[in-house]
């Protein structure tokens, strides 16, 4: 009955009144105004229906303020400004912020406050006396218990300067919708509930509605649209220079912060250390590669790398890549292609910071 609802609530919301409604994978527009239904995988308008799994983009009908202040990584990968308390629920924080109020599970919660990119394999508690690491076990009348040598009993979650919970990013399965309302944060993945929008990790709250004509872009991820990151390579040969070598990376930077190069943080994609070469198995299966490629910011102006990419041994891009520069936009023609490469040569300076990155790395799927 709860599907039947939103699916019902969402034949009757129209994503907005600007044209065009949608932009396709293969980049034509698909006039609108249209009404989406992420339940159904489907985009509804003008006597027509039209597969989510064959757009890009479309807009939704809300708009968000700046972000400002702090903010809480999620388990996702998304990023959402406000300040934490505790919710009158265990396990569950409440986060308050220019975007509106929610309830997120722990379990959804990556970070928060004064906490440190990457932990490890231990969760990290930050207080003001100094850093606790251990595994946190959960969240009750208002204090996290965090199991530790140093600290045995729960901590106050007001007491708390910021939080980091180990693990991998987990981003979510099927169709869904993300949005980037801010260049400089990852994509947000956002869900219908009950008639309204609100971050699919959340289990309470909502986005405002926005005015006439209002809206924001919400990028479709769906069956078509393969991330790099996701496809196993058949072939790993990460060489480096001098005896050291960096294994590559998914989702992250080398050093397990999240990928950022271009001033834009990104959830998903592959970080690559010169020299090196990769293989992913495509078997015709693709239309293209896009995304974006340069060093990332953490390492700039530092890195100095020539990055190739080919198809089947026939050379599609090839281009130095250089610390601080603008990254390069790709978007390279796979039809028919059966093994990808990527191959690193490092450029002046030996492999000092060659952190490359395929940011947002997206593989297109052709029709079934």
């Amino acid at each position: 009955m709860r599907a039947l609802a939103a699916i019902l609530c969402a034949l009757a919301l129209p994503l907005a009144a600007a044209e065009p409604g949608a932009v396709a994978l293969d980049g034509t527009a698909v006039p609108g105004p249209l009404m989406v239904d992420p339940v159904a995988g489907t985009a509804v308008g003008d006597g027509r229906t039209v597969r989510l799994g064959d757009l890009d983009r479309v807009t939704l009908p809300i708009t968000l303020p700046p972000a400002t202040g702090a903010g809480v990584w999620l388990a996702d990968g998304g990023w959402i400004p406000g300040a934490v308390t505790a919710d009158s629920r265990d396990d569950h924080l409440a986060v308050s912020g220019p975007w509106g109020a929610f309830v997120f599970p722990l379990a959804a919660v990556r970070s928060w406050g004064e906490a440190p990119e990457d932990a490890g394999r231990e969760d990290v508690v930050v207080l003001a006396g100094g850093t606790i690491r251990g595994r946190i076990e959960g969240l009750r009348a208002g204090a996290l218990a965090i199991r530790s040598t140093l600290r045995p009993d729960p901590v106050p979650l007001d007491r708390i300067l910021g939080a980091r919970l180990a693990g991998a990013v987990r981003p979510p399965k099927g169709v869904h919708l993300t949005i980037q309302p801010e260049p400089g944060r990852p994509p947000l993945a956002v869900a219908l509930r009950d008639g309204r929008w609100r971050p699919a990790a959340a289990s309470e709250g909502m986005f405002a509605k926005a005015g006439p004509g209002a809206g924001i872009a919400a990028r479709i991820e769906g069956p078509r649209r393969t991330y790099l990151s996701d496809v196993t390579p058949t072939l790993v040969e990460d060489r480096g220079a001098f005896g050291v070598v960096w294994p590559w990376q998914r989702d992250r930077d080398l050093d397990g912060a999240p990928i950022r190069v271009g001033g834009r943080w990104h959830s998903r994609g592959i970080t690559v250390h010169s020299e090196a070469r990769l293989q992913w198995p495509l078997k015709g299966q693709f239309l293209r590669l896009r995304g974006q490629l340069g060093i990332a910011d953490a390492v700039a102006p530092e890195g100095d790398c020539v990055a190739i990419i080919a198809g089947d041994g026939r050379e599609l891009v090839r281009h130095r890549a250089r610390g601080g520069a603008a990254p390069l936009g790709l978007d390279v023609g796979l039809a028919g292609v059966q093994t990808l490469e990527l191959r690193i040569e490092m450029g002046e300076r030996h492999d000092i910071g060659d952190h490359l990155v395929i940011a947002d790395g997206t593989l297109v799927r052709a029709k079934p």
